[in-house]
């Protein structure tokens, strides 16, 4: 499981990870801010499931972190930050990972988490519920790689 996208909940691609076994997860959760704008600034892009009670996000959150807590080291980081670019992905890789890290982003979006990853020698995983997104993360990854390692 290394170098690898799944098309599917985050939860169903940690149930497949032995315990302890990430260095760290770098990601971006859903906000659950429902919206009826056409961009992905408010929504951070998950809207079919944007929209859930507070009891039912806070509910979905807990059980990935029980998760997260459950596949990552002990001495493993778990770091949450907003929409993202490249260049703080490799900050925040330098500043807490070391070369060959394993790196979870359980909500993988276009990939930025994988690119980072790639630039600075650690492995990535990741989970991409939708299928459009899943499928453009595989394009920018493949092409970020070509364009990275010739």
């Amino acid at each position: 499981m290394k170098n690898k996208i799944f098309n599917e909940n985050n939860i169903k691609t940690m149930s497949k990870m032995p315990d302890n076994y990430l260095d760290g997860i770098i990601t971006s959760p859903p906000y659950n801010i429902a919206t009826k704008r056409k961009d992905n600034y408010y929504n951070n892009g998950y809207s079919e499931i944007d929209n859930l009670s507070d009891e039912e996000y806070f509910d979905l959150r807990i059980s990935e972190f029980k998760e997260f807590t459950r596949v990552v080291k002990d001495d493993g980081v778990i770091l949450y930050k907003a929409t993202f670019s490249t260049d703080l992905v490799e900050q925040l890789i330098d500043i807490y990972f070391e070369p060959k890290s394993i790196i979870y982003d359980p909500f993988m979006g276009i990939g930025t988490t994988a690119k980072g990853c790639i630039s600075k020698d650690c492995v990535f995983v990741g989970s991409e519920l939708f299928k459009e997104i899943f499928d453009e993360s595989k394009i920018n990854i493949k092409k970020y790689f070509n364009e990275n390692n010739l």
